[in-house]
């Protein structure tokens, strides 16, 4: 196919039409099957630099337009499209006019962006200043449970920075070790 988008910021062997485009952002919401934003897409997308951002909305609009895809809110008051039939129908018929590898770097990535809000939704940390340092609480849960929380003291604003962002980047890797280390303990 001749192309006819923009193509600044895609890869070799990213999508050059817009019917493409659109074929893909159907079949994505079609095997994800959960309503994503438009954001949570485009990330996608430009993390692998399968379409230009400016072709990738203007896509999403055209489909939102032609019934392909519905807006609705989510619990947290964003905007997130649903594949409708049509579009379910439109991505049944012609998925396999996409590149498989394409296909399945938008898929992977989606639902790797979505355990990785997850992971960060259901894993905090956060920093209260106290009189002599900083009291760092970390905090693992699990549907709606806390399995752990962990106050740590530190002296600086940097330790504690230091402690939030390696909490928040592996926090079932501290769980483990934390886990790990006092049922061995319980264990001697």
């Amino acid at each position: 196919m001749n192309s006819d988008v923009f193509t600044e910021g895609t890869a070799p062997g990213a999508l050059t039409n817009e019917y493409e485009i659109k074929i893909l952002i159907c079949y994505l919401l079609k095997n994800v099957t959960v309503p994503l934003s438009a954001y949570q897409m485009n990330e996608v997308f430009q993390e692998y630099s399968i379409v230009n951002y400016f072709e990738f909305s203007s896509a999403l609009s055209d489909l939102h337009a032609t019934g392909h895809v519905v807006v609705s809110t989510a619990e947290d008051g964003s905007e997130v499209y649903t594949i409708t039939e049509l579009g379910r129908k439109t991505a049944d018929t012609l998925e396999s006019s996409l590149p498989r590898s394409v296909r399945d770097k938008a898929v992977s990535g989606a639902l790797a962006l979505l355990a990785q809000e997850r992971l960060h939704r259901e894993n905090t940390a956060s920093i209260e200043q106290t009189e002599d340092g900083y009291l760092v609480t970390c905090t693992v849960s699990d549907v709606g449970s806390n399995l752990m929380e962990l106050k740590l003291f530190v002296p600086d604003k940097l330790q504690a920075q230091a402690v939030k962002r390696h909490f928040t980047e592996h926090p079932q890797s501290v769980y483990a070790r934390i886990l790990s280390l006092l049922t061995r303990a319980a264990e001697e």
